[in-house]
């Protein structure tokens, strides 16, 4: 008896051994409610898929996941509501790549995205258009140059930081003076374009296209290395600039750096296995936007080469 005891541990043993991943319990998460902070005002991009996002982890972890609007100072005030919470993954972040640009743009707020926030996955991604309105004389990018070095009054409007450095980039190649108008967000900037208050507008693509199709706005130029499938004839920045300028946007999951590596992976786990259902990714298309869905470590890399792309020309003009 005591020799079949034995032997049916020692094969137990051996079956650990040999796959130790599967014998692992997943850790006890979530534990109470997790709040996804959205550092953005409620009804916009950022906030619609971080609610949709939210509603799916919630039926599947039996846990309440509630959306946390913490606006202000381009995102600053959310991060920091993360950075001041526990390290346990039950205050999770969405956030886009203008957070990349807080060291030159907010030194003040002692945020340090490289160490302090830890990369989950990103969720989406959409580009940059440059538009304006369909009363504008401009049909391509260089006739928009043009007008612009003729014109003392040149402004583009954005409501994101990229934005703006993608702004100063391309006045820097017009060879004009243009002026940036920040909004807080994207309504009061459309409502300045269609008005004739604003020149130029850096619209997100879910924006741009249906505004386009219903004749209201032109679009000129789009900020992908590949033109977008719902602007299949709008040249990429490069093809109509000659340059090539980092006009995308992206969404991403972040958690506080410190939070357990088993819970993190079981959050990216549970994030790769409601992304596969496609009514999550039928909301993220409808936006004009890519689903993307990356590993951590996927993301990490993204984060690390878009952070060595952008700080030249961040150090240039910002």
């Amino acid at each position: 008896m005591m020799k079949t005891i034995g032997k049916a541990l020692a094969i137990a043993a051996l079956g650990y051994l040999a796959n130790p991943v599967a014998s692992m319990a997943e850790p006890a998460f979530p534990t109470q409610p997790v709040t996804i902070v959205v550092p953005y005002s409620a009804g916009g991009g950022t906030d619609a898929i971080a609610r949709t996002i939210a509603q799916a982890l919630s039926e599947k972890w039996k846990e309440s996941v509630v959306v946390d609007n913490r606006t202000g100072a381009e995102g600053v005030i959310g991060t920091q509501r993360v950075l001041h919470q526990p390290a346990d993954g039950h205050t999770l972040l969405i956030q886009l790549n203008s957070m990349l640009l807080y060291e030159w743009l907010h030194q003040s707020s002692n945020i340090d995205v490289m160490k302090d926030l830890e990369p989950i996955s990103k969720i989406q991604e959409s580009p940059l258009v440059i538009t304006v309105s369909s009363s504008n004389p401009a049909n391509t990018l260089q006739e928009l140059f043009e007008n612009c070095k003729k014109s003392a009054n040149c402004s583009y409007g954005t409501a994101t930081s990229n934005g703006k450095l993608v702004g100063h980039q391309i006045a820097d190649i017009a060879g004009a003076e243009m002026v940036a108008i920040p909004y807080k967000g994207t309504s009061p900037m459309v409502n300045d374009l269609l008005g004739g208050h604003l020149g130029i507008a850096m619209l997100s693509a879910n924006l741009a296209v249906p505004m386009r199709k219903d004749g209201k706005v032109k679009a000129l130029a789009v900020g992908t290395k590949e033109r977008f499938k719902d602007l299949e004839d709008v040249p990429t920045f490069k093809e109509a600039s000659g340059q090539e300028i980092n006009g995308t946007t992206w969404y991403g999951l972040f958690a506080k750096a410190g939070t357990p590596a088993d819970i993190l992976q079981r959050i990216e786990k549970d994030l790769a296995d409601i992304s596969r259902n496609e009514k999550i990714r039928a909301a993220i298309a409808a936006q004009g936007a890519k689903p993307i869905f990356n590993t951590a470590s996927q993301f990490k890399e993204d984060i690390r080469q878009e952070h060595e792309e952008i700080s030249a020309a961040a150090n240039k003009f910002l």
